[in-house]
């Protein structure tokens, strides 16, 4: 059986993949915090430029997220939006924004 590799432009993703996600990046917060990250430790994101927490930020080919920002680009990742961490941060039409 093939695996269909077509345009996933724009795909939409359901509640419970959205979920799946979001509780993904929840874990990946736990887990840096049992492993000893310091909750005081903050990063800038390539995404939103903003300082941000350590906590729960991801590396994508040297491309540093905070957790927000690496949520997003999994959720357009899955759904067709963008393809790569980089096509994801210079995309403005999905930025998230933040208070």
């Amino acid at each position: 059986m093939a695996i269909d590799h077509g345009n996933r432009a724009n795909l939409e993703i359901t509640a419970g993949q959205h979920d799946a996600v979001q509780e993904a990046m929840r874990i990946i917060i736990e887990d840096d915090r049992q492993r000893g990250v310091d909750p005081r430790a903050e990063l800038a994101c390539a995404r939103c430029r903003r300082q941000r927490p350590m906590l729960g930020s991801l590396n994508y080919d040297d491309i540093r997220l905070c957790n927000a920002c690496a949520t997003g680009f999994e959720i357009a990742r899955l759904g067709g939006r963008v393809r790569t961490c980089g096509e994801y941060v210079s995309s403005g039409g999905i930025r998230r924004h933040f208070p």
